[in-house]
């Protein structure tokens, strides 16, 4: 079973809540990755989980002798930790490691026991910490801070100094041949090995026959001489080509020696991988709660929101959202924000599956095997698949699963009124039945639903809508918070239609419509007359 469907991800902008929590290695976004959300099951390892994370979050503000906070010197790591994928792959596969893919794991493990000695600083400790799984391959990939492929082999190292020495030989027999030139024709030898002079030089006949030089060409301003090595020269040429061939040898030797001995206990080594990968995730989680204020979830028989907002929307007036029985109905006016408040449970669920701090003052839900969210617009022009089709189909694949957080927005609405709200009402008795599972669902329709919780949007009133003239004022007079639905409350959506400007006429005949369908003095009151009188005060 999936745990989210794409149309979910995007409801909530999965991609862009991620950001929240970022993770700063390569280790953390494959550990993330692979390990996903919580599901219904994994209730021992969540708590496990949140007591690692509030361990953590306690310690962050621990200052170390250097004067730097544990959140300071974790971050200043995690940053430096290097892409290890490529190198452990390698070891993995018994493969030689390159020098450069040596070097990344040399840096890899001495950061890892760089991190173990920060936390051991804090005091801090995690059972899935092994803080002796770095120090053994130390011998291995070299114990100082920079790294050397010669300070791994003795030989090798003899070897490089001997492959120096004959350089250094080298260049200084090119320096004196150099010297000698200069000081002979008064031009000093190229580092191309050549020696140029314009034509008609005084000494051109002379460097003609010089045994040092050899005429490569003559253009119409100078000519270019090779300068031929002498034999001392070429014994020492000689002698630095064999000297770096033994280095490359040696080389080649010890890279092949270590990538097998590191190949041994490679399941070591890409343990250690992981437990970097997985701090980082926890780190990311821990310094989300701190910088933004988020609250860290708990466990409960049903999902209980206190003060829940939408991530991105600091601005958005809390919410309280308790899903007490197995389906829950929200009804209210339009532009009164219920599908905000969907999208704030939701988003809060799939944070705290994730074990990730959620934006309100508490949550409480227990874990479930998948979320889902239908509504809005999901049909599939290069299928031939209406809005209303793929609804039922989601629908349909949501009604297969237990274990299901289910919200549905306004399902029904791409059909007509009647048929839209026998579909919902019988999909919401068909869940009320179900073993597990929760439904929350926003619709405008008025059926009530024995058994279930109904709640509404407490709106604005008739007065207030009246004295509103802009989208500010709309959002400074609107009650966005829910309250137990009484099955009397007023119908706003012709009052709405008629402050957006919708013309007089035609919210005076909407009215009169909705009179002659037998509704309320009550509903006639907020959507007739009063209609029609906002809508003449809007066009003024």
């Amino acid at each position: 079973m999936r745990f989210t469907t794409a149309e979910t991800d995007a409801y909530v902008a999965w991609g862009t809540l991620q950001t929240l929590f970022p993770t700063r290695t390569a280790c953390g976004a494959t550990y993330r990755s692979a390990r996903g959300p919580f599901s219904l099951g994994d209730e021992e390892a969540w708590r496990c989980d949140q007591a690692d994370a509030r361990a953590l979050d306690a310690a962050f503000s621990y200052s170390s002798p250097e004067r730097a906070s544990l959140y300071e010197r974790l971050a200043e790591l995690l940053d430096l930790f290097p892409d290890t994928e490529a190198a452990c792959a390698a070891v993995a596969q018994g493969r030689t490691l390159s020098e450069a893919q040596l070097a990344t794991l040399h840096r890899a493990i001495h950061l890892a026991i760089a991190l173990d000695a920060a936390l051991a600083q804090a005091s801090l400790r995690f059972s899935w910490w092994d803080s002796a799984a770095a120090p053994p391959f130390i011998q291995l990939v070299g114990g100082e801070p920079a790294f050397c492929l010669d300070a791994l082999d003795a030989t090798l190292r003899a070897a490089s100094d001997a492959s120096a020495r004959a350089r250094l030989a080298l260049d200084q027999g090119k320096r004196n041949v150099s010297r000698a030139l200069h000081e002979a024709y008064g031009r000093a030898m190229r580092r191309d090995g050549t020696l140029i002079a314009p034509l008609h030089d005084a000494r051109e006949a002379e460097m003609l026959r010089d045994p040092r030089l050899r005429l490569r060409l003559t253009t119409r301003e100078e000519r270019v001489y090779d300068v031929v090595e002498d034999a001392a020269l070429t014994r020492a040429t000689a002698q630095r080509d064999a000297c770096e061939g033994v280095v490359r040898r040696l080389r080649a030797e010890v890279l092949a020696r270590v990538s097998a001995t590191l190949a041994k206990d490679s399941q070591t080594l890409d343990a250690l991988m992981v437990q970097i990968g997985r701090l980082d995730d926890l780190f990311g989680r821990v310094a989300a709660r701190q910088r933004a204020g988020f609250v860290w979830s708990e466990l409960g028989d049903a999902p209980e929101l206190y003060a829940g907002r939408p991530p991105f929307y600091a601005a958005f007036q809390p919410v309280d959202i308790a899903l007490k029985t197995r389906v829950t109905l929200l009804t209210g006016m339009n532009m009164g924000g219920k599908s905000a408040a969907l999208r704030t449970l939701l988003s809060a669920q799939l944070l705290h599956q994730w074990g990730a701090p959620v934006y309100a003052s508490a949550y409480r839900a227990p874990l479930y095997k998948a979320l889902r969210y239908i509504g809005g617009d999901q049909q599939a022009l290069d299928a031939g698949i209406s809005t209303f089709a793929a609804e039922v189909l989601a629908i349909k694949e949501a009604l297969a699963e237990e274990d299901v957080f289910l919200c549905l927005d306004e399902v029904g609405r791409a059909t007509n009124p009647q048929e839209g709200e026998a579909l919902l009402f019988a999909i919401l008795q068909k869940r009320q039945t179900a073993r597990s599972g929760v439904t929350f669902a926003v619709t405008h329709f008025s059926r009530r639903l024995p058994g279930a919780t109904h709640l509404t949007v407490r709106g604005i009133s008739k007065e207030a809508l009246a004295m509103c003239h802009t989208p500010e004022d709309l959002k400074t007079h609107m009650d966005y918070r829910l309250t137990k639905a009484t099955g009397t409350e007023l119908r706003q959506g012709i009052a709405v239609a008629a402050w957006l400007g919708l013309p007089a006429a035609l919210v005076a005949e909407a009215s009169r419509f909705m009179r002659g369908d037998g509704q309320s003095e009550d509903v006639e009151g907020m959507q007739g007359a009063d209609c029609e009188d906002v809508a003449c005060r809007r066009e003024d």
